[in-house]
């Protein structure tokens, strides 16, 4: 096969310049190969750094153009029809027999789904500002860790400074998981990591400052009912409530009650302890 990669870097170079595209990466395959892959333009206008061939793009809606075709690629040669039940084909979406959700209607946004506002009101991962950071996998990995992890360090060393002096005993709450102890449920190896970190950093708090009245504890919910719920199958998450022992979610209202008693003063001689709130699922 004949691949002239300077007219390719001509044509892409050109693109760049007629529409004002600050950054693309491009690659050629052949014959499940690839032949060709590179960087042009910059991934971040502000700091000029340039897009190379390991570039983090968030490429968001773009995914639905990518399935759509392979989807009618399928149905072409007879692997799958778009009238065809989704639950046919995932197993895992069982429970969406009943409502008779077509592959087409997801295809065109006709399923009924709502949206998933908790997704789009997060930290956008890949806003420009965060492109920049992360350059590979480990990059992005590292950014989920500062989320969990980083932010409650900061905060604490942040609030430690304004507590400093001040009368009474003054209180720090880490809001952790149980997922950094019950390792049967769906949680990520760095989501139970940073969790488990931060209950550590809770305890190295509570004994460094005990002697300045500053009081550290953190929280350890399991299944909680928040909108995070929401973008579980519904298979997953009866799975997870089937585990619950009261037969259902915990609340958030029970979850800041706890909060609230150690922040009152009936709270102020509890310090370095991790308040595991799972209904008892996980004593052993």
């Amino acid at each position: 096969m004949y691949f002239d990669k300077i007219k390719l870097e001509k044509l892409l170079q050109g693109a760049l310049n007629r529409y004002n595209i600050p950054g693309l990466a491009a690659c050629v395959m052949h014959e499940g190969k690839i032949i060709y892959k590179s960087g042009f333009g910059l991934r971040n206008v502000s700091s000029s750094s340039c897009v190379n061939s390991k570039t983090i793009f968030g490429v968001a809606s773009i995914t639905k153009l990518v399935t759509a075709l392979i989807i009618k690629q399928a149905e072409n040669e007879n692997i799958l029809s778009t009238s065809d039940l989704v639950s046919a084909h995932i197993p895992d979406l069982s429970c969406l027999q009943k409502t008779k959700i077509e592959i087409r209607h997801l295809l065109n946004h006709s399923a009924g789904f709502p949206g998933l506002p908790t997704r789009h009101k997060s930290t956008d991962l890949f806003s420009s500002r965060k492109n920049d950071e992360m350059k590979s996998f480990d990059d992005l990995v590292v950014y989920l860790n500062k989320l969990d992890f980083d932010s409650a360090f900061h905060c604490s060393q942040a609030a430690i400074k304004l507590m400093n002096g001040r009368a009474g005993v003054r209180k720090i709450i880490n809001i952790s998981s149980n997922g950094a102890y019950n390792f049967e449920t769906f949680d990520s190896p760095h989501y139970r990591a940073s969790k488990a970190a931060m209950d550590s950093l809770t305890k190295h708090l509570a004994s460094t400052y005990a002697v300045d009245k500053i009081s550290v504890n953190s929280i350890a919910p399991a299944m909680t009912n928040t909108p995070l719920c929401d973008i579980l199958s519904a298979d997953v998450l009866a799975k997870a409530i089937e585990k619950m022992p009261h037969g259902h979610l915990m609340e958030p209202t029970e979850i800041a009650e706890w909060v609230r008693f150690l922040a009152s003063p009936a709270g102020d001689i509890s310090s370095g302890n991790i308040i595991i709130l799972n209904q008892g699922r996980d004593v052993h």
